[in-house]
C-alpha cells in the first residue's frame, strides 16, 4: 500500500514488500479470527519503522513522526518475535534465495565459524569476556549459515567461552531445527563440538576446512570453499545497530523482523542464542529481493546487535 508521506532510504521496495506480505496478511487474518481485536495499522508501514529503527540505531521513541506511533510498531514488532513470524520470515526468504541460486530451499551442509569483537565501555561486564587467545575484550558470536552464507543460528556470547562451547550450542540448534543437514564444516576450533554431536542420534557428520597460502578455504577431501561464514555479518563496526554494544537501545531497538531478534548477550556461563538470527534478517534478506539474485550473506547482519 502506497502512503502519502515521502518514503526513506530505508523503506522497502514493491518488490521486496510482496515478498513478505502474504506472510503478515495471514498472520493478521488468523488474529482476526480469534477475536483479538486491535487498531489495524498498515503492515507495511510498521515494517518499514522497525527497518528504519534497525538502520538508524535510534531509540523507538525517537522514530519519525510520519511513522505509526513507536509504541504501535515496537508492539508489532514484540508479537513477531514471540510468535515466531520473523523467523518464519527469514526462513521463506532463505528457501528463495537458494532456489534462486539452483539450490534445494532445504540446506544440507552449513558452516560454523566465530569471532571475538571489542565493545564499549558501557557495555554491562557480565556481558563481556577475554579471548585470551586473541587477546580481545568483548564479546563472541558463533555464526551457522549455510554454503552461501545464509543465516541459520547465530550465538552472542561473552569473549571468554570457547569456540568449543559456543560451538556446541550451534550444532544442537542447527542439527534440531535443520534435519536435512548432513555435514557441518568447521576449524579446528569447533572440531569436538561436532565430534560431540555425532555421539548423539543426529545424522550430521564434519568436515575440517583450513586456509591456504591462496587465501582461499579448502575442505578436507571436497571442492574449494571460496569462504567461511563472514562472521562480522557484513555490516561494518560502526553501523548504528552495530558490533560494538556502543549503544544501549532497549530490548526492542534490536530491531528489523527475521528470526527471534538478535541474540540477546548472555553471559560467559549462559550464552545467549537465537536460532536463524534474528531482527536483521528480514533487512538481509528483503533486501536482496530474494528472486533477482543471490546476495553476500544475505541474513547475516543479524549477528551483530548487541
Amino acid at each position: 500500500m502506497n502512503t502519502p508521506r515521502r518514503a526513506y532510504r530505508t523503506d522497502l521496495s514493491d518488490a521486496r514488500w510482496s515478498l513478505i506480505e502474504p506472510m503478515l496478511s495471514a498472520w493478521r487474518a488468523q488474529r482476526a479470527g480469534l477475536g483479538i481485536a486491535k487498531i489495524q495499522h498498515d503492515l507495511r508501514e510498521i515494517v518499514n519503522a522497525i527497518l528504519y529503527v534497525n538502520r538508524t540505531g535510534i531509540a523507538w521513541e525517537y522514530l519519525p513522526h510520519d511513522y505509526p506511533p513507536y509504541k504501535t510498531v515496537h508492539g508489532y514488532f514484540a508479537l513477531w518475535e514471540k510468535e515466531g513470524v520473523t523467523e518464519a520470515i527469514h526462513d521463506a526468504l532463505r528457501g528463495k534465495v537458494r532456489r534462486a541460486a539452483g539450490r534445494s530451499a532445504e540446506p544440507t551442509a552449513a558452516i560454523l565459524d566465530a569471532q571475538t569483537v571489542k565493545t564499549s565501555g558501557n557495555v554491562p561486564e557480565q556481558s563481556q569476556g577475554i579471548d585470551a587467545g586473541k587477546r580481545i575484550k568483548g564479546r563472541k558470536r558463533h555464526v551457522a549459515t549455510d554454503v552461501l552464507g545464509l543465516l541459520f543460528v547465530v550465538l552472542v556470547t561473552a569473549a571468554s567461552v570457547q569456540d568449543t562451547t559456543g560451538g556446541r550450542v550451534v550444532v544442537e540448534q542447527v542439527a534440531r531445527a535443520y534435519p536435512t543437514v548432513a555435514v557441518a564444516w568447521v576449524d579446528s576450533g569447533y572440531k569436538q563440538s561436532v565430534y560431540r554431536s555425532e555421539t548423539r542420534s543426529w545424522a550430521m557428520t564434519c568436515g575440517f576446512v583450513r586456509r591456504t597460502s591462496d587465501g582461499r578455504y579448502h575442505a578436507t577431501g571436497h571442492d574449494p570453499l571460496h569462504r567461511l561464514p563472514d562472521s562480522s555479518a557484513g555490516i561494518p563496526d560502526d553501523h548504528p545497530g552495530g558490533a560494538r554494544g556502543s549503544r544501549q537501545r532497549g530490548r526492542g531497538a534490536r530491531a528489523a523482523a527475521s528470526s527471534r531478534g538478535p541474540a540477546s548477550p548472555g553471559t560467559a556461563g549462559r550464552p545467549g542464542t537465537s536460532r536463524s538470527g534474528g531482527a536483521r534478517g528480514l533487512v538481509a534478506a528483503a533486501a536482496a529481493g530474494a528472486v533477482g539474485g543471490v546476495p553476500r550473506h544475505a541474513g547475516h547482519a543479524v549477528a551483530l546487535a548487541p
